[in-house]
């Protein structure tokens, strides 16, 4: 077997080699090289064995930059992967080249191979996991102790902890033996937990490391509360067994699409092993059983991220390659190996077939490249503020591992790598809170930094609330925020000419919705320079690629943006069938057939939104408006008010409903909602004509020459549309001609044909008015 083995071995090492990512990759992997080589904090629960061991490889490896040593170690884990897999199914199947077929058979897995080729945790929890299982198979044939297994245990959970829930099973099956004491069963227990827990203090690294605030320091779990949130996963706490029922149902679906996907016409086999496993009551097909189900557990029911976006079914599918090794143990048994080889050596090759390039990673630059065209744009001694992991990470690795672009300040607003811009942890704040939080305190930040002078950019122009004190402008790679009536300048750089998105052959699932974001962004950016063609070409392109509901919400609220109802809807409605409890997406489409006065279908649809989720305001603000279509004012005005009790801050439904007041003739309700939102607001131009208005018809001439002289300190002239202008002048007629507003005024020199105009006849009515006063 060992010259099996080896050649297997060379093989796979070859491929792999030329399959390698040459630089930082998707996912975690800028995070992960970054706090293993600084020795920092990954994210929870903080993988320590990775963070040591990945570190001591890359220290000794003599040659190659940093991100690509770590891709080497993921390499090295899948090729320890193989050799495991190989000599444990050499145990099961009785068969060397059935072994060396079936540890090929594994390696070769979409799932694994493309684990091999970048820096993740996985390769490494995929050869502790095998290492764990070859010592339960010898350790219950009497080759090893039993404490070996409870050791290796352990080890596992440093790296990974997909599968602790199992750890009390695991502790039985280890330990117990047929007709054993009780006492002697509890002594073994005791010895094997003690042997466990002993790869578990390595978690005490987490916070000692923290006290010394490296570069990377996820949580800062250097406190008891800290630590115990870090180690429990609290930040993500949130998103485990949040979904509807029916949700869960899909998943497993897509969970079983997964395995089938990765082993194709191993699974009968593997189910076939299954069966004889449980049959024949042995403890490894009873432990690879409860592994099945404790990944499936972990996969559908702890997580709700898309389960294409990671390795999450490895355990999964390394338990059932075994149970293919089981179950052609048996077949050797009752009818020879050459159905069985045959059958292996099948599944090898539909895995190269299909696998060959999608798992081609030697030209991915995406990432990186992506990261360094956003840097290109920033200034020097700037302040950039980053959101998307698969930005964030390969920002951390260029910054912290290469040291690109030590001048610049950068905040973190999911408040994970970089410097945070809030006082608090986001786990903290509520949901639907979440968005109000963040710009109480990242506005007056942002703010504050403009005042100062300085230069503040974003790595996306889409963020989660509209700001008021500033405004955020798309460039070709990123975004700046600017005070408001400042015009943003499109940085030209050669990176925008010679730095495309490069990757490989066939771009994965994360690489697609990359590539969706990235086109989405340049949708924005033509969007802002009128260049509607350009848009709506890279909107098609986005709609390709992207496979994430809420990427499909921001396509589809584009295409509005272009007058493309129909691109919009199949955004939409694309966005629903991958998740048919996406109530946003619901409601959109609801305001599409609004539009089209399709009150029916809108209802319809404006109804499943509020069903899925009746915290969300917008639907209520499209049916308010179907009840103005249909002269229903007062349903109108309560829809406005239930959706204003679910977010005060809407700005456009506090008008609309100031709006309906002001025509009953409630001054008084439509003054409060009016000040409500200049407060929001100093710059809401409709706001204020129609506060003025509001005054002067409730009789408080005093208050509305006030209101008059300050909306002209918040709002240039320049930003007045003509009728807007024409309604305040003719306003301030009426009040008198206002001294404050000559003062304004005057100070205007570089104002449109159309403004000027209306200056002219307002001033020239001054100065008669001026001059009937005079005696």
């Amino acid at each position: 077997m060992s010259i099996l083995m080896i050649l297997g071995g060379t093989c796979l090492f070859l491929l792999y080699v030329d399959h390698l990512v040459p630089t930082v990759s998707i996912h975690d992997a800028g995070e992960l090289i970054t706090g293993s080589w600084s020795l920092g904090i990954a994210h929870p629960p903080g993988s320590p064995l990775y963070m040591l061991v990945a570190k001591l490889f890359a220290l000794f490896v003599p040659y190659g930059h940093i991100a690509w040593r770590y891709n080497c170690f993921s390499l090295v884990c899948a090729l320890a992967v193989f050799v495991l897999m190989t000599k444990l199914s050499a145990r099961l199947s009785g068969d060397s080249l059935v072994a060396v077929l079936a540890g090929l058979g594994l390696a070769l897995t979409r799932v694994l191979w493309s684990q091999s080729e970048t820096a993740e945790v996985y390769t490494l929890e995929a050869a502790l996991l095998l290492a764990f299982l070859l010592s339960f198979f010898s350790q219950f044939k009497g080759l090893i102790d039993y404490r070996w297994p409870a050791f290796l245990w352990g080890l596992l959970l440093t790296c990974h902890v997909g599968l602790a829930p199992m750890t009390p099973v695991v502790l039985l099956l280890v330990t117990w033996q047929r007709n054993m004491g009780t006492r002697f069963f509890l002594k073994r227990v005791g010895q094997a937990s003690l042997v466990l827990v002993l790869p578990l203090l390595l978690y005490f690294y987490v916070p000692i490391r923290s006290l010394t605030d490296p570069a990377i320091d996820w949580g800062n779990p250097e406190t008891v509360q800290n630590w115990f949130w870090h180690l429990t996963n609290r930040s993500v706490r949130g998103r485990m067994l949040s979904l509807p029922l029916d949700r869960y149902w899909a998943r497993t679906l897509e969970y079983g699409l997964i395995l089938f996907t990765n082993l194709q016409i191993m699974l009968p086999l593997s189910l076939f092993g299954l069966s004889v496993g449980l049959y024949r009551k042995s403890r490894i097909g009873l432990m690879l059983t409860i592994i099945l189900v404790s990944d499936y557990m972990f996969v559908v029911f702890m997580d709700n991220a898309p389960l294409a976006s990671e390795a999450y079914a490895l355990p999964s599918v390394i338990a059932l390659v075994i149970l293919a090794a089981l179950g052609s143990g048996y077949i050797h048994q009752k009818a020879g190996l050459i159905a069985t080889r045959g059958l292996f050596l099948l599944a090898i090759a539909i895995s190269i077939l299909l696998n060959y390039e999608p798992c081609d990673g030697h030209g991915h630059f995406l990432v990186r490249d992506r990261v360094e065209n956003i840097l290109s744009e920033v200034p020097v001694a700037a302040v950039l503020f980053t959101q998307e992991d698969n930005i964030t990470f390969p920002l951390a690795y260029l910054r912290y591992v290469e040291g690109a672009r030590e001048d610049l300040i950068i905040f973190d607003r999911q408040a994970n790598v970089f410097k945070t811009p809030y006082d608090r942890p986001l786990f903290l704040i509520a949901p639907d809170t979440l968005s109000r939080f963040r710009q109480s305190q990242e506005e007056a930040l942002v703010s504050r930094l403009l005042d100062r002078g300085k230069k503040v950019h974003y790595t996306s122009s889409f963020i989660d609330f509209e700001p008021s004190a500033w405004r955020l402008t798309p460039l070709f790679y990123g975004a700046q925020a600017g005070l408001i009536g400042e015009q943003t300048e499109s940085v030209t750089t050669p990176a925008a000419h010679h730095y495309p998105l490069r990757y490989g052959p066939v771009p994965d699932w994360m690489g697609r919705q990359i590539l969706a974001e990235w086109a989405v962004h340049q949708a924005h950016y033509a969007l802002e320079h009128k260049d509607i063609q350009s848009a709506v070409v890279t909107l098609e392109l986005a709609l390709h690629y992207a496979d994430i509901a809420g990427l499909l919400l921001g396509i589809a609220q584009l295409a509005l943006k272009c007058e493309q109802e129909t691109l919009s809807q199949r955004a939409l409605e694309q966005a629903v069938r991958i998740d048919p409890h996406f109530a946003p997406a619901y409601s959109l489409l609801g305001y599409i057939y609004f539009e089209r006065s399709d009150y029916s279908q809108a209802e319809h649809y404006l109804g499943l939104a509020i069903a899925k989720r009746p915290d969300l305001p917008q639907p209520y603000v499209t049916q308010a408006f179907i009840a103005l279509r249909k002269n229903q004012p007062e349903q109108a005005y309560a829809l406005f008010t239930q959706a204003l009790e679910l977010n005060p801050d809407l700005m456009n439904v506090l008008y609309n409903r100031a709006l309906l007041s002001f025509e009953s003739g409630d001054y008084q309700a439509s003054r409060a909602d009016l000040e409500q939102v200049v407060r929001i607001d100093p710059a809401y131009i409709q706001a204020y004509v129609l506060l003025i208005e509001s005054m002067i018809s409730n009789n408080d001439v005093q208050g509305a020459r006030e209101i008059m002289c300050e909306t002209f300190r918040h709002v240039p002239v320049e930003r007045w549309a003509g009728k807007q202008l024409q309604s305040l002048l003719l306003q301030a007629a009426t009040l008198g001609f206002p001294e404050c507003l000559q003062e304004q005024l005057d100070a205007i020199s570089n104002v449109n044909p159309e403004q000027s105009v209306l200056l002219d006849s307002y001033l020239k009515a001054r100065s008669a008015q001026i001059k009937t006063q005079r005696p």
